[in-house]
């Protein structure tokens, strides 16, 4: 029996070993798993707060959005006026070329009357034409 003493011994303390070699095995693990749940919380905690940034940026985006479509809305709008007020202009720009126009014609006329004088020397001139002379000759 001593033999068999000796085997169950031997058997004893390379389970024994074994234990605790699960044992340590145990306690590396315990140590991962703990480390694993610290960082697993903390990437939950990024994650929370990147969610949060990128609602931040959502809503900065949409004001943005907002502001973007104002300001195109209101560059059509100043753009519709720009449009509006060159037609005017072409407008005013026309109506000032008709009357010099005729105020060219009315001075050829006054002109043509000066050539046409009395045998004295002096023009008859009728007092809408003076008028007109007056506003053909006058400085700018």
């Amino acid at each position: 029996m001593t033999k068999e003493a000796e085997s169950l011994e031997s058997q004893k303390r390379k389970v024994f070993i074994e234990v605790n070699a699960l044992k340590q095995k145990h306690e590396a693990l315990q140590g991962d798993l703990r480390s694993e749940a610290v960082r697993r919380a903390s990437l939950s905690s990024e994650l929370e707060e990147q969610e949060q940034d990128l609602n931040a940026l959502k809503e900065q985006l949409a004001t943005l959005d907002e502001n973007v479509t104002q300001a195109r809305d209101e560059l059509f709008e100043k753009r519709k006026m720009l449009g509006e007020e060159k037609d005017k202009r072409g407008d005013v720009v026309r109506a000032r070329d008709r009357v010099l126009d005729v105020l060219r014609r009315a001075s050829t006329d006054v002109h043509a009357l000066e050539g046409k004088m009395t045998p004295c020397g002096q023009t008859r001139l009728l007092p809408s034409v003076i008028w007109r002379r007056s506003i053909v000759t006058a400085p700018r």
